[in-house]
């Protein structure tokens, strides 16, 4: 199955003892692998984020990371609210069965199945059994999220997967990680992967997006395996 939907490059197992040891070395458990989806499963997911997908504003002001409403999220000083993005609702009516829609539940079935928690764990040495959580997010104008760790008891590896066509670096939107040595700031392209170590020492944010067209967004899987 993997082989249907990953790049080859990352199924060569010298190439994943590499990464495996690039893994370990970094004082945050980090990797990227760019391209890491095969062309025709990528272009089929974006399309389905695109034209398939009916969305929900979260809002978050306070510590708890509870959701709030616009109106009270509207009314909280700036350096008090912590995120604003698009979530997922469910597939617009009549778009259930397009192939953009299809791809993406795909996706999630492959996200749980054995092989590909195998294939993450030949990657970091990290063992998981099963789905923590699966987020579809979108950000578009003025959307953000604060510093924050995603440390759950449920939680040990995060993967996030991008859907950023046509993106720019003056855009915003980069994924800014923190550590004990400084600041990294890593580019949302399309079709990169970030996998971490969740219970790493480190901490993480999404910049302002401010330079962006009216209705462009930054869309991406957030999947915690535990």
């Amino acid at each position: 199955m993997l082989e249907k939907w990953i790049n080859p490059i990352y199924l060569d197992d010298a190439r994943t003892s590499q990464l495996r040891a690039d893994f370990e070395t970094d004082p945050v458990r980090m990797l990227i692998l760019d391209d890491v989806l095969l062309p025709e499963r990528y272009a089929r997911i974006s399309q389905g984020l695109r034209t398939d997908c009916d969305w929900t504003t979260h809002y978050g002001v306070d510590a708890s990371g509870e959701l709030t409403s616009a109106e009270r999220f509207d009314a909280t000083p700036a350096d008090r609210r912590l995120f604003r993005h698009g979530n997922y609702r469910a597939p617009k009516n009549g778009r259930e069965l397009a192939p953009g829609m299809l791809a993406i539940v795909s996706f999630k079935i492959l996200a749980g199945r054995p092989d590909f928690m195998n294939w993450l764990q030949a990657l970091t040495g990290i063992t998981t059994t099963s789905i923590a959580d699966l987020l579809v997010r979108r950000m578009g104008r003025d959307d953000f999220s604060t510093r924050h760790d995603d440390r759950a008891e449920e939680r040990r590896l995060c993967l996030l997967l991008y859907f950023n066509d046509d993106w720019r670096p003056d855009m915003g939107g980069q994924f800014r990680v923190f550590t004990p040595d400084g600041v990294r700031i890593i580019e949302p392209l399309p079709n990169r992967a970030i996998l971490f170590d969740v219970n790493a020492d480190q901490s993480h944010g999404v910049d302002p997006l401010l330079n962006v067209p009216a209705g462009w967004y930054r869309y991406n899987f957030t999947l915690w395996l535990g």
